[in-house]
This record gives structure tokens, C-alpha cells and sequence, in this order.
């Protein structure tokens, strides 16, 4: 992934479909940016959706402008999640895939007199674009760069206009409704987190249209909306024990596909018959090599999306953060990989793919989000965040992909 292209869209006074796009010398250009040292391309894309509009088409900010108010700064953090919020949460037919190294977005937003928005800025030039003379005036097409001109020949305008007028999702036909549960319902991490999952560790899912996405938090499922969830993909970074959760939990095993990362893979384990073992809590989440054992090449949903000419994998990186680690796992678990001294990281039970890690995570995220506040909360002092920083410098090549694509095809199979 190397670039993320973000269209604000809207209807315009004439009730015609416009995409936002910036003004850079003699092109329209979307208002994306690189993905290179960003935690994840949501990431990205709300950093770049920010920093273009200077904070402007965020939802709380276009509403200041309307009552022309005071805009809330485009480094704020509080606006950061927001955009993040509505990134996450967007229906799947207006997340796009342009090519292998591209990601775009269509963020729907209330149509803003765009002489409203340019007096805001200083260097940026914003303009809407009526989709419907994009591909009919040749004028329009010389100033597009190829990305965003190949990205903008996908969309379907019904699609867009049904989502602003009725407020619907479309009318694809959704074969597979999948809950995400994050077990961090602090506002800081809320969204963040929901950002790695989807768009580093479920890329391929959460582009396809077939797929429909149900967040829950604080609240979990009501009965007539389990019934048609086909899986649930359970996060968090520390143990965070609910018996409301517990009980939900051991309803849906027996029926329900279970992808448990982090925290809810401890959580998993010990409610499937595995027994865990408190250790030292590390300051810091450590990033480590995984081995892959002999079953990888066997466990079914992995041998049905991989070929049989291709070697299994020896090794991968994720990042621990070890409270408790595997003493002895449920049965029948088919262990995929191990961490150091042999400890099970990754097995599978039946339906149930326990990843004791956060393959999620990036070392950019970790330095920036998440030792800063441990640093604060004293569990970490500055010299061990210096000597995170020497590790990840001896590791060549940081290899998160081979965990990533097991939970991609475990949720895809």
C-alpha cells in the first residue's frame, strides 16, 4: 500500500452529484497522501482528509462554518477521531480499490459554498467537481492525474446520491455481516484501534462489498441482529474482564466464526478449557519473531487461499504484550505459530482463531501512540522506550504481512 486517495462528496444546489478536490498548480488533485509512515491507510486517509482542508470538511468544523463559528484546529486530536469514526463506519461500496498500491475513499459531507471553504485557506484551492461532466468535457480530463480519473470512473453516482438522500447502505447484495467488538471503549483508543483491525489486518474484507460491518462497544448484539452476523472479530490491548461479555461469548461459539486478537484471545482460551499463565508484564509491546509450525500448510482455511506450490512461511513479526502467556491449550487446538520457547501465539479450535498478539500494530504506532502514554501512566521510563527504538533498528525488514493475510483468510473462508 503506498497511496490514499479521499473525495468528499456531496449534492450540490442543483442535486448533482460533486466530489471535493484541491487545486495543485495545473492539476485536481484528491485530497489523499502517501501511506508510507502512516499507522494504517484510515490513518492516512484521515490525516490527509485533515491536513488538505485544513480541518475544514470535518463534520463538527463544516457545522462551525455554517454558523460561522470558530474552527476546532486540524491537529486536534478530538477531530482526528472523528474523522476516523466516520472512515471506519463508511459503507463498504465507498471504499475503493484502484490498484494493488492504492486505496481510496468516498466520505460523504454536507455541500459547502466552496467561496466559504477558500476563505478559510491560505494555499489550498478547493473546487467541487460535478461528476456527471468529469468523463464528457475533455477540459476536465486533462487536469486529472490518471490515479484519481481511474479511481472516479468506478463510482456509481445512484450509490452516492442513496447514501445522502436516504441515509442507506447499498444495494449490494451482502453475503457476509461481520461484528467487530473492541474491547477498548476509551474515546482515545476507540477508533484507532478499529482503524489497524480493518484496514492492516482485514484489508481484504473490509473493501469487499459484500461484506457489511456491525460495531459494538459497550453494547453487544441484540438477538434479531445475531442472526444474521456470520463472524465476530473481538480486539483489545489489556485484560478487561466482563461477565456480560463471557456470557455472550459462550452463546455464540458453538454457531458463530470468532477471530480473537490481543486480550480477547485470553479471553477465548480460558473460556475453551486453555489455562494461562501470569508473567512479568512487559513496559512496552515488544516486537517479535513468530515461527510457524509444520500445521500452517494444513489448517483448512489457510491451505484453501494459499497454493500448494508456495512454501509456507518460517517466520513473521508481531507485537506481544504479554500479561499472561499459554501454560496448556484447548483441545483440539492446531497450533499455526509459535513465539519464543515455543509458546503458542496462533492456534485454531474448530471455529474459534485465537492470535495471542497484535499483528495490527505498526512501530510507528506503538512509538507515537503508545509509549507516550505509558510513559505518562509510569509504566515505562525513557530509557526503555530508547531501547524499543535500538531493537526495532537490528530487525532489516519489519514482516507483518504472513500474520495478517491468516486473519484475512481465517474471516474470509
Amino acid at each position: 500500500m503506498e497511496h490514499v486517495s479521499v473525495f468528499p462528496f456531496s449534492l450540490n444546489n442543483s442535486a448533482e452529484i460533486v466530489v471535493l478536490v484541491r487545486r495543485d498548480g495545473d492539476f485536481y488533485r484528491d485530497l489523499g497522501g502517501h501511506v508510507h509512515g502512516q499507522h494504517s491507510p484510515l490513518h492516512a486517509a484521515a490525516k490527509y482528509l485533515l491536513k488538505h482542508s485544513h480541518g475544514m470538511i470535518a463534520p463538527s468544523n463544516i457545522e462551525r462554518l455554517i454558523k460561522k463559528k470558530p474552527l476546532i484546529p486540524e491537529n486536534d486530536e478530538a477531530l482526528f477521531r472523528e474523522i476516523l469514526a466516520k472512515l471506519t463506519t463508511l459503507p463498504s461500496h465507498m471504499c475503493i480499490r484502484n490498484v494493488s498500491s492504492h486505496f481510496a475513499y468516498m466520505v460523504p459531507v454536507p455541500h459547502v459554498d466552496p467561496e466559504l471553504l477558500n476563505t478559510n485557506l491560505e494555499d489550498t484551492s478547493l473546487h467541487w467537481i460535478r461528476i456527471s461532466t468529469l468523463f464528457s468535457v475533455e477540459e476536465y480530463q486533462r487536469f486529472f492525474t490518471a490515479f484519481d480519473l481511474a479511481i472516479l470512473s468506478q463510482v456509481n453516482t445512484n450509490m452516492l446520491k442513496q447514501a445522502i438522500t436516504l441515509g442507506k447502505d447499498p444495494l449490494y447484495r451482502i453475503m457476509n455481516y461481520i461484528g467487530i467488538i473492541n474491547l477498548e471503549d476509551e474515546a482515545l483508543w476507540q477508533y484507532h484501534f478499529e482503524a489497524l483491525i480493518l484496514s492492516n489486518c482485514l484489508q481484504e474484507p473490509y473493501r469487499n462489498k459484500e461484506v457489511k460491518w456491525m460495531f459494538y462497544e459497550s453494547e453487544l448484539p441484540a438477538t434479531e441482529e445475531l442472526e444474521r452476523i456470520t463472524a465476530f472479530v473481538i480486539f483489545g490491548w489489556k485484560d478487561r474482564p466482563s461477565d456480560a461479555l463471557t456470557d455472550f461469548l459462550e452463546r455464540i461459539i458453538p454457531t458463530k466464526k470468532i477471530l480473537a486478537i490481543g486480550s480477547a484471545a485470553n479471553m477465548l482460551c480460558e473460556m475453551l478449557g486453555g489455562r494461562l499463565e501470569t508473567a512479568e508484564e512487559n513496559a512496552l509491546p515488544e516486537l517479535t519473531a513468530i515461527h510457524f509450525t509444520g500445521e500452517y500448510s494444513k489448517v483448512p482455511f489457510i491451505r484453501k487461499n494459499t497454493s500448494r506450490q508456495e512454501a509456507a512461511p518460517e517466520e513473521a513479526d508481531m507485537f506481544l504484550y504479554m500479561s499472561k502467556y499459554v501454560r496448556s491449550l484447548p483441545e483440539p487446538a492446531v497450533i499455526i505459530a509459535t513465539a519464543r520457547e515455543s509458546i503458542p501465539v496462533i492456534y485454531n479450535i474448530d471455529n474459534v482463531l485465537c492470535v495471542h498478539g497484535h499483528p495490527e500494530f505498526t512501530t510507528s504506532f506503538v512509538e507515537e501512540m503508545i509509549a507516550p502514554d505509558l510513559l505518562e501512566q509510569g509504566i515505562c521510563h525513557e530509557e526503555d522506550l530508547e531501547n524499543m527504538r535500538k531493537a526495532w533498528e537490528s530487525m532489516p525488514i519489519h514482516r507483518y504481512r504472513e500474520i495478517r493475510e491468516i486473519c484475512e483468510f481465517f474471516v474470509l473462508s
